[in-house]
């Protein structure tokens, strides 16, 4: 006999996959363990779904020759059919890892494990139903939407994964039924169910450990409540808790159930009472223990517990920096100083672990004179390196040992990270309610945020689905992924921003390649860079780089570029609100140097001392998100900006990057303030020294802007607003004078003589447009010239002249106003060849603005060029 089982006291994600399994192994009987909820049995009484559900009582274990096992990893939770579980040939439909130590020991022969990371386990069945042809007819598509949805919250938890987001898809076209779908799981209150939420709620405990926030609570009842389970994510939404472990005595015996969004593993936590589960929710009967004792064990046990479930692989440092054995100790010495660090792994001819360097070391060493010699002849070799699934406490031992400052992680007998005394620290922050200073600007990362639901909110549905199509590779591929950049600070602004930049730890283009094919979108990768661009089909790029570590040879040289973690390849980044990034493979914040509490603070913030002598156009970048976002720079930050400003560092800097900086700035939505604010730092000096910045100045930039936005609604797309506004700055200066300044060498010629000549063909402009009194000689003037000159024009005029409302309707309609009849067909009708055309046309124009609404036919027009065009151009 082969029996189709799954975990006691099956929910509907669990039946479900029993019936979807049936499909595929026929001869299995379906064999329920423990009490069926309720409301699945009064949906199965009401559903046209034909299936035999057999109690564990009615099927003799002896009997059982084969199994398969749905939703469950291991025998734990199978009743009496646990014993079983890798004795008769059993095979396995789950999407939780299995995590249990006992359960690893039965990986024999006779288990066939078969997992996919997904919220649901029916979203697993329906995918391989799909692959093997069988039927979902709409009782079996409703039941296993059923499964879905109660597994997943309704595709909301954070454990949904695209995979049951299509087969919901699939099974809705196969005529899943939502209106029952939601009456089944619709939750009906019951004075009971009110009894109990109300006392979990008044026992409540909480605990802050590790940054986890845990909870505790209990409940005492008479009587048996079915589905309880069910309102402890109620519990966990209200209390904001992301471990939850209740208590519940019912009948003479006490049940513990485990729910977690957490890195700890509920099954962890209920093995403690013999139970088991998967890593978001567990369970277990308590025996030998009163409802006191059962409490008092987990609250001893919980900070050991999850102090355990906190792996080296969770708190290293990838991607170390490194030195090889063989280099000289001159050169490790340069390294420290150059990457700002006092250890880092020794590595021999074969890239294996052969010890740790001090900085210190090599002081000494260079005291000494040894400098030539290799690295190996100093190095400690006598260190303790862990393997990166170890537990956290490992680590702790070895760091508060004292012997070693940093441990390496290792692989295979490769570094893969490493652990040092700062990041044990971070660990124990998590671990106090006392905020030292140092901590309060780090505050915001001290408990994990997860951003999935705001990333959706702000990015929406198709955008959103690019981001978990990469999560999705990332944890195929057990990479580390990040989203970084300025996406990551607007959605704390929440702003919309569509730059996806996605930072990879280790070799990005292995990864681009994977997700330009999946996206079916075109990949171009600089070797050299370790950067690439994918290039969607609906024009949307995503960039993809290794994460790097830079350093700057000199001041305000480009940077040299290395493989980088994730914490370093933000810390090389401008201010702290730019430095913070969201992984993909949970969808969590890392916010290492406080951007959150700064944004909060309204705050622009450098991550370190020397950010603007290394790269001076960071002062630009300064002002720039200082103005943008209506925030202040810092008062250290706006010291070390003067600082450096006062050093004149920007020399060192070439002048495509100085005015690529400006262009950005003049091309913000408010450029009046970033350019009031420029003058008030004197970081304009570099453009001219004898440029300033006045009332008047003030005032002509601003009526710029307003105008701008006219041009905006026009769809003056060929404007260049940052030459518009250099025009109005340097208006006072002489045009060979504006022609030299070495600045502006990297504009093209035509940009470089509107600015020097635009302010003053301005003036001219409107010399000749309030001489002339005939329109249509206005118009032939205007139309000769560009609309840059014509809003610049506009500046310089007053909105109360006649000149500024002729140019304002000039660009809102005249210049859009020609006639029907072309220049060969006045030819035709007798004007002569050359200006006396565009004259003509001119003259048509201005009948046409004249007419109005009254807008003249052909006939019209050329019964005036008969009367009125050609007897003018003949008196001429």
């Amino acid at each position: 006999m082969q029996i189709i089982t799954t975990h006691q006291q099956p929910d509907f994600d669990a039946l479900a996959s029993m019936i979807a399994a049936q499909l595929l192994h026929p001869q299995g009987k379906i064999v329920a363990i423990g009490a069926i909820p309720e409301h699945i049995e009064i949906f199965l009484s009401n559903s046209e779904i034909e299936i035999k559900v057999h109690r564990e009582s009615d099927i003799d274990p002896q009997q059982v020759k084969a199994m398969v096992v749905v939703d469950a990893g291991d025998g734990k939770r199978l009743g009496k059919f646990g014993e079983l579980f890798g004795v008769v040939p059993t095979i396995v439909y789950d999407h939780h890892q299995t995590e249990s130590i006992d359960s690893q020991k039965t990986c024999s022969e006779q288990v066939e494990r078969h997992y996919r990371d997904c919220g649901a386990n029916s979203s697993f069945m329906v995918e391989l139903l799909r692959k093997s042809g069988a039927s979902i007819d709409a009782a079996l598509a409703t039941t296993l939407l059923c499964g879905i949805y109660e597994d997943t919250g309704h595709l909301t938890y954070t454990s949904t994964r695209p995979v049951d987001c299509l087969s919901a898809g699939y099974l809705l076209e196969c005529g899943g039924d939502l209106e029952v779908v939601g009456a089944t799981l619709a939750k009906h209150w019951k004075d009971a169910d009110i009894h109990i939420l109300s006392d979990l709620l008044k026992n409540y405990e909480h605990y802050q450990i590790m940054g986890i926030d845990a909870g505790i609570s209990y409940a005492d009842f008479h009587a048996f409540v079915p589905d309880v389970a069910e309102m402890l994510g109620n519990i966990m939404g209200i209390r904001k808790c992301s471990l939850l472990v209740v208590f519940l005595r019912m009948e003479g015996r006490i049940y513990a159930i485990v729910r977690s969004n957490s890195y700890v593993s509920a099954a962890q936590v209920a093995e403690l009472y013999g139970g088991g589960g998967h890593h978001n929710a567990a369970s277990a009967t308590v025996k030998n223990m009163t409802l006191v004792q059962a409490l008092d064990y987990v609250r001893a046990s919980l900070k050991e517990l999850i102090t355990l479930s906190r792996t080296t692989r969770s708190i290293m440092s990838a991607n170390a920096i490194s030195v090889k054995s063989d280099s000289t100790l001159e050169s490790a010495y340069q390294q420290f100083s150059r990457d700002g660090i006092n250890c880092m792994p020794v590595l021999d001819e074969n890239e294996d672990l052969l010890g740790l360097l001090y900085k210190n070391q090599c002081m000494r060493a260079l005291f000494h004179g040894l400098g030539s010699q290799p690295v190996h002849t100093v190095a400690d070799t006598d260190i303790q390196a862990i393997g990166a699934d170890e537990p956290f406490t490992q680590a702790e031992q070895i760091l508060l040992g004292g012997r070693q400052a940093m441990v390496p992680i290792c692989e295979d007998g490769r570094v893969v990270g490493v652990i040092t005394r700062t990041d044990l620290l971070r660990e124990y922050r998590h671990d106090t309610e006392m905020e030292l200073p140092a901590q309060q600007r780090s505050q915001s990362s001290q408990r994990p945020r997860h951003v999935r639901k705001m990333l959706r909110e702000i990015l929406g549905k198709k955008n959103f689905s690019y981001l978990e199509a990469a999560s999705e590779l990332a944890l195929s591929r057990r990479q580390s992924v990040y989203l970084v950049g300025g996406i990551v600070r607007d959605l704390i602004l929440r702003t919309p921003n569509f730059d996806i930049d996605l930072v990879v730890e280790g070799d990005a283009q292995p990864f681009a390649n994977a997700l330009a094919e999946q996206l079916a979108g075109r990949l171009r990768f600089h070797e050299r860079f370790k950067t690439g661009v994918i290039i969607l089909p609906d024009g949307l790029r995503i960039d993809v780089a290794s994460s790097r570590n830079e350093y700057y040879e000199s001041p305000g040289a480009l940077p040299s570029v290395t493989v980088g973690s994730i914490k370093r390849d933000l810390y090389r980044r401008d201010f702290s609100i730019n430095a913070m990034a969201v992984s993909l493979n949970t969808f969590e914040l890392l916010d290492f140097f406080g951007g959150v509490q700064d944004i909060r603070d309204r705050k622009v913030r450098v991550l370190h001392n020397l950010s603007f002598i290394e790269d001076p156009t960071r002062m630009f970048r300064a002002v720039r998100f200082e103005q943008r976002y209506e925030f202040d720079i810092g008062d250290q930050t706006l010291k070390l900006l003067r600082r450096a400003r006062d050093l004149d560092l920007l020399q060192h800097i070439s002048s495509q990057r100085i005015y690529d900086e400006l262009r950005h700035m003049l091309n913000e939505e408010y450029p009046s303030r970033h350019i009031a604010r420029l003058f008030e730092l004197d970081l304009l000096r570099s453009l001219h020294s004898s440029m300033g910045f006045d009332r008047k100045t003030l005032e002509l930039v601003s009526s710029m802007e307003d105008l701008l936005v006219v041009s905006d609604f026009l769809r003056m797309e060929d404007l260049r607003r940052d030459v518009l506004y250099l025009a109005i700055l340097l208006r006072s200066l002489k045009p060979e004078q504006i022609i030299d300044i070495p600045l502006l060498q990297e504009l093209s010629r035509r940009d470089r003589q509107l600015i020097a000549l635009g302010f003053s063909r301005s003036a001219e402009l409107l010399q000749c447009i309030h001489s002339e009194g005939k329109l249509w000689r206005k118009l032939r003037l205007v139309s000769q010239y560009e609309n840059d000159i014509i809003l610049l024009a506009m500046v310089r005029s007053n909105s109360q002249q006649r000149s500024w409302h002729f140019l304002r309707d000039y660009l809102r309609s005249y210049a859009n106003t020609l006639p029907i009849l072309r220049g060969d067909e006045l030819i035709k009708m007798g004007v002569p060849e050359g200006p006396a055309v565009a004259d003509a046309l001119c003259m048509l124009q201005a009948y046409i603005v004249r007419r109005g609404n009254n807008r003249p036919d052909r006939d019209e027009e050329e019964l005036f060029v008969q009367r009125i065009v050609m007897p003018c151009l003949t008196r001429r």
